[in-house]
């Protein structure tokens, strides 16, 4: 799970702030979703992934934004990883500047792993 929370693509989100999370976090989630659609691969899935991560008790005090969605496999079967960046939201410019990460399957969208930093 760590390399997923260390691709230079999820730093590149370094700066994101609690400021609007909400908004980014719907704008961060359309643009993963066009971006797995564009590649080819179930989409669909994926959103039901990012849905039950957004339903996840354990974020309802956090500010967070998804960054990256990876697709493998865990024992043959295709996962998505699912990288988001967050933080308590102390202050609207509190940086996010915690990585969890996520994983899916995709046929029954089963939580099979998650992984966070703090």
């Amino acid at each position: 799970m760590r390399r997923f929370a260390n691709k230079s693509e999820v730093k590149e989100f370094d700066s994101l702030t609690a400021l609007d999370w909400r908004e980014k976090c719907e704008k961060f989630t359309g643009v993963l979703l066009k971006k797995a659609t564009d590649l080819g691969y179930d989409s669909a899935s994926l959103s039901g992934a990012l849905k039950v991560i957004q339903a996840d008790p354990d974020l309802a005090s956090v500010a967070f934004v998804p960054v990256g969605a990876y697709v493998t496999t865990l024992e043959g079967a295709p996962v998505w990883i699912v990288v988001l960046k967050w933080e308590v939201p102390t202050s609207p410019r509190a940086q996010l500047a915690h990585i969890c990460v996520y994983a899916f399957t995709q046929r029954e969208i089963r939580r099979v792993a998650f992984a966070t930093c703090g």
